[in-house]
């Protein structure tokens, strides 16, 4: 869609336009990436995300992504990066300094889901468990019945209106 552009070899957001999803649909995949924000800066990466009503957060979890200490989403744990937003908090603060490169891994195996940020596992978790419907159920998301329950969806890179950068972009079945 319009705002987002490739310049040297880096995808980015320049502007508005709205959230970039893949064509192809994804059931169990690795997802690689590698993400930079500026300072204050907050992006996502959505999975398993339908073509129903609505936008991607309607049905696809986000592996967050976060300037952790310029962004107020960064002094909560459960919305900082590399977890699963809203839901899950990262293990760990793996984020570089602003600016700076990341790398982000999101594997995905039936209902197993693991977010990798610079080399560590910082969340992992399973789609449909008693524990994810227990979260859900107490989060923004209870409302979204579609929310989490594709067998099989887009990848998408959410336009939160910061000039969110990405490269070497890979996605293995």
């Amino acid at each position: 869609p319009e705002g987002w552009r490739v310049v040297d070899g880096l995808l980015m957001r320049s502007g508005p336009g709205g959230d970039l999803a893949t064509v192809a649909t994804f059931g169990d995949f690795e997802f690689a990436f590698d993400w930079a924000l500026p300072t204050g800066g907050n992006s996502g990466v959505r999975f398993r995300v339908d073509d129903g009503p609505g936008d991607a957060a309607q049905s696809g979890p986000e592996f967050q992504l976060l300037d952790n200490a310029g962004h107020p989403d960064g002094g909560d744990p459960f919305t900082s990066a590399g977890g699963c937003y809203g839901l899950y908090a990262p293990k760990y603060d793996a984020t570089a300094f602003p600016g700076a490169w990341n790398q982000a891994r999101i594997l995905v195996r039936g209902r197993s889901v693991e977010h990798r940020l610079n080399g560590r596992r910082v969340a992992a978790y399973e789609l449909g468990s008693e524990d994810w419907a227990a979260r859900v159920k107490e989060s923004k998301f209870a409302d979204r019945p579609r929310f989490g329950r594709a067998d099989r969806g887009r990848i998408v890179l959410q336009d939160h209106g910061d000039a969110v950068r990405f490269r070497r972009i890979m996605i293995r079945e």
